[in-house]
C-alpha cells in the first residue's frame, strides 16, 4: 500500500515553488510544523531526504528530491486538473482561448450559436497572442485554443479548421479600383506603404514566408505601421495609410461593404486556423459536443 499521500506531494511542490517553509505553509493556510511533518512523513516514505538544509533560510533539493518533485509537480497538477474539469462538466463550462483573428470574427458566432443549442453550457474566453494562447494551453489555464500558427506539435495537437486565404487589401480608390479593374495583382503593390500585424501573429508569420519563398527581404518594402488589432489596422487601410496582407476572413465586413478592394496575393496563399489543445487533453461530453459544432460550422465562416 501507497504510504505517500497527496497533501504531503501538495506540500512539497509548494515548498520546492516557494523557496521556503514558511511561505509554504502561508499559501497552503497550514502552519509551518503542519509543513515538516508533511515533508518528514514524505521523506521517510520515499527513504531519502528530498532537501538539504544548509540553513533556516536556504533549501535545495537532493538529487532524489529532484526526480522526486517532477513527479510530485504532474501529480498535483492533474489532480487540480480532474477537479476542474469535474467541476465544469457538472456546470457545463468550456474553458477556451483564442488569438486575435478568431477572437474576432470567428469564435463568438460559434459560441452563440452552440449556446443556442445548449442552453445549459457557459463559456469562460481567454484572448492573446499565439503565443500567448499556447502558453494558457500549457498551463492548464485553457482546455481549448483558437490558433493562426500550429507552433509545438511536440506537445499539442492541431484540428484544421479554416483555410482561410491571404490576400492584400486596399482603400478603394479611384487608383486602386483602376489597378483592379486592369488585372493587378497583390504581388505589384509591394512597393507600396505596408500596414503589417505585429511579429508573432499568424498572418505576419505566412507573409514573411512569402516575401522569403519570393526571395524578397522585408527591408526591402516600406513599413507604415505594425499594428496589433485587426479592426484598427483595416481602419488604417481604409483611412489611406496603406495597403495590408491580410485573410479573407478578418476583411470580410470591410469587402462586403465596399470600404476596401481585394488583390490575389501569391499563388495559394492561405492561413490555416486551428484548434489546438493538449496531447493529453480528454474532453468531457460538452467539450466533446462543441468539437463536432465547430468542425461543422467553421467553413461557414468565410462564406461572403
Amino acid at each position: 500500500m501507497l504510504k505517500i499521500t497527496l497533501k504531503q506531494l501538495e506540500l512539497f511542490v509548494s515548498v520546492v515553488e516557494s523557496g521556503s517553509f514558511t511561505l509554504a505553509a502561508e499559501r497552503q493556510f497550514v502552519t509551518q510544523s503542519t509543513v515538516s511533518i508533511h515533508i518528514a512523513a514524505l521523506e521517510n516514505a520515499l527513504g531519502t531526504p528530498v532537501f538539504t538544509r544548509e540553513n533556516h533560510k536556504r533549501i535545495t533539493l537532493t538529487p532524489a528530491g529532484r526526480t522526486a518533485y517532477t513527479y510530485a509537480r504532474e501529480i498535483v497538477t492533474r489532480c487540480r486538473e480532474m477537479e476542474q474539469c469535474v467541476a465544469q462538466q457538472e456546470r457545463g463550462k468550456l474553458r477556451i482561448g483564442a488569438s486575435s483573428v478568431p477572437s474576432q470574427w470567428l469564435v463568438p458566432n460559434m459560441m452563440a450559436g452552440f449556446t443556442a443549442r445548449h442552453s445549459d453550457c457557459s463559456f469562460e474566453l481567454r484572448k492573446g497572442d499565439n503565443y500567448a494562447i499556447h502558453s494558457l494551453l500549457r498551463r492548464r489555464v485553457i482546455r481549448m485554443g483558437f490558433v493562426g500558427a500550429a507552433l509545438d506539435r511536440v506537445e499539442m495537437d492541431y484540428i484544421p479548421l479554416v483555410r482561410d486565404p491571404v490576400i492584400m487589401v486596399t482603400p478603394n480608390t479611384p487608383e486602386y479600383r483602376e489597378l483592379k479593374d486592369n488585372g493587378v495583382s497583390g504581388d505589384s503593390l509591394l512597393h507600396k506603404p505596408l500596414i503589417l500585424r505585429e511579429k508573432d501573429s499568424g498572418i505576419r508569420i505566412e507573409f514573411e514566408r512569402y516575401l522569403l519563398t519570393n526571395g524578397i527581404p522585408l527591408t526591402s518594402c516600406t513599413v507604415a505601421a505594425e499594428i496589433d488589432q485587426p479592426s484598427a489596422l483595416l481602419e488604417a487601410v481604409s483611412g489611406g495609410m496603406g495597403i495590408s496582407p491580410t485573410t479573407m476572413m478578418t476583411a470580410k465586413k470591410e469587402l462586403m461593404e465596399g470600404r476596401l478592394l481585394a488583390f490575389s496575393l501569391g499563388d495559394g496563399l492561405y492561413r490555416d486556423l486551428y484548434l489546438a489543445t493538449r496531447k493529453d487533453f480528454t474532453p468531457d461530453r460538452i467539450e466533446e459536443d462543441f468539437i463536432r459544432f465547430i468542425r461543422d460550422s467553421a467553413g461557414r465562416a468565410l462564406q461572403m
